[in-house]
């Protein structure tokens, strides 16, 4: 129930800056998954020219587009099967996924580690340089698993945190967690959030309304909603334990 249906499968270099090198391992691994074509995705509309490896192909006829020119419905966005994101940050990877409905393999050409973690680890990245040690998706407190699964039960996933009682849930979740001292990380949240069905953007957003609440940094509710009682604990540790 609680497993999201990933439609494509996800690689990555595991060299901070990668560059040419690399990348020539990346589109080999690229071309040997299903789908067609290959296109380039980069944070501007020259990102392309940072390197004669990205520069060949373009010169050699494969598309590169800017990420905003794919959120904007240029890049004719529904066609792209197979992608090799430029040196991306985690946002431009969310908005890549979030964007390519058409979407079976994308690769990831690290610029940096931090900037990729929680993704490669929600994916189960392959990394093709097979340097990085193997990661494992992290193992959660029963009673906030059990919150975690009780709020995507509850949540419009095709909107996310956008509509206020979704939001004021995740944010009265969070503060009984805080309050009865039940510990949370928001990059385990985020990465559990994209594991189980949440876009990617709304898990980063869900990771640091989460990041935010264990701080102890003050956020309003949008609707005024009721605050949890006492008792829900118990429901979160019983679904948590199923």
């Amino acid at each position: 129930m609680f497993e999201r249906i990933i439609s494509h499968v996800c690689a990555y270099t595991h060299a901070e800056n990668s560059r040419d090198s690399e990348l020539i391992q990346l589109v080999s691994w690229i071309q040997e998954q299903s789908g067609s074509g290959l296109t380039l995705v980069g944070h501007h509309v020259d990102s392309f020219t940072n390197s004669d490896g990205t520069n060949a192909l373009v010169d050699g006829g494969v598309p590169y587009f800017s990420i905003r020119q794919l959120k904007s419905g240029r890049s004719r966005s529904g066609s792209l099967q197979r992608v090799i994101a430029l040196w991306p940050n985690s946002e431009m990877i969310a908005d890549i996924e979030d964007n390519l409905s058409d979407l079976k393999a994308l690769g990831v050409l690290t610029f940096s580690f931090k900037d990729i973690e929680s993704w490669r680890v929600a994916r189960q990245a392959i990394d093709v340089l097979k340097l990085a040690p193997t990661s494992k998706l992290p193992e959660l407190p029963i009673e906030l698993l059990g919150a975690l699964r009780s709020l995507t039960l509850r949540v419009n996933l095709s909107s996310g945190l956008s509509h206020p009682m979704d939001f004021d849930a995740a944010l009265l979740t969070f503060k009984r967690l805080r309050d009865s001292r039940i510990h949370f990380d928001g990059d385990q949240i985020e990465i559990w959030a994209m594991s189980n069905g949440w876009a990617s953007s709304d898990a980063s957003e869900l990771g640091a309304l989460a990041r935010d609440i264990a701080s102890g940094k003050s956020r309003r509710l949008k609707a005024r909603s009721e605050p949890y009682k006492a008792e829900i604990l118990n429901h979160w540790r019983e679904i948590g334990s199923k």
